[in-house]
């Protein structure tokens, strides 16, 4: 997919957005009670839960830390590629190469030009991580024949784990992933009572990156896929492919890692 960016300063913080989308007529809150904690069969010691949020505070502090040590500035500050000229050829030659596809392919129902609900956007991102578009569209599709739609939280909570690792196998990676999901909606349960996270669209790019970190499986990469496709600020997310690229055309340090060029991208 054909990937656009606008320049943007190297120090100034992202203005927070004004206006939220206006919202769809489906429900965003839970019609059902958060799953019982307390029954015998899923019940947890105090001590343990409390270990266990520890831990997730620990690992949101741990990739935090990480991301904003360069969320303003270069971890290459003497690296001078691309330039702006370099990227402007390269918009070029990509728009002429593959812009009739990349046109086409947000046609599809399944690749909207910007998605107007956050958490809508994390799990589009949830799905789409290590496989193909191709993949994941896949799996909305099955998912939009069982329960209905992508995002019918309600049922997908409802309907338990297994289905949803039966419903997504045809997109690759269903084990993982749908463990990801359930873990993302019981957290935005618990955390809000509701599965309306839009209230991050008022709020600055790097309090963004801050929330959305706090999930579990929510890194810099997916989190840049929500700022960008849903919350439309200027991130680029410098997924394997990119990264494989920036390598070919010189445009990255010859050793540099895969996550501090997409610090170097911002």
């Amino acid at each position: 997919m054909l990937l656009r960016t606008r320049k943007i300063s190297g120090s100034s913080p992202s203005p927070p957005l004004t206006k939220t989308p206006a919202r769809e007529s489906r429900s965003r809150k839970p019609t059902s009670k958060p799953r019982n904690l307390g029954s015998k069969s899923e019940r947890v010691s105090e001590k343990g839960d409390k270990s266990a949020l520890e831990a997730g505070k620990l690992l949101a502090d741990k990739k935090w830390q990480s991301w904003s040590q360069h969320a303003t500035s270069s971890p290459y500050p003497d690296f001078g590629r691309p330039t702006y000229r370099e990227c402007a050829e390269a918009h070029r030659l990509l728009k002429e190469l593959h812009g009739a596809e990349v046109e086409q392919e947000f046609k599809d129902v399944n690749t909207p030009k910007t998605i107007p609900f956050v958490l809508d956007a994390m799990i589009v991102a949830t799905l789409s991580q290590a496989t193909s578009w191709s993949n994941a569209k896949r799996a909305m599709d099955s998912m939009k024949k069982k329960y209905g739609s992508v995002f019918a939280y309600d049922e997908i909570m409802s309907g338990g784990l297994q289905k949803l690792q039966n419903t997504i196998s045809c997109g690759g990676l269903h084990v993982r992933k749908s463990k990801i999901i359930f873990s993302i909606l019981q957290q935005v349960q618990e955390r809000h009572g509701s599965w309306d996270l839009n209230y991050l669209f008022q709020e600055r790019s790097e309090e963004v990156m801050k929330e959305l970190m706090i999930y579990k499986y929510i890194g810099p990469k997916s989190a840049f896929v929500v700022m960008g496709w849903c919350l439309k600020r200027n991130i680029f997310t410098v997924d394997t492919h990119v990264y494989r690229i920036a390598g070919l055309w010189g445009w990255r340090p010859p050793a540099a890692m895969e996550a501090k060029v997409g610090s170097s991208a911002k």
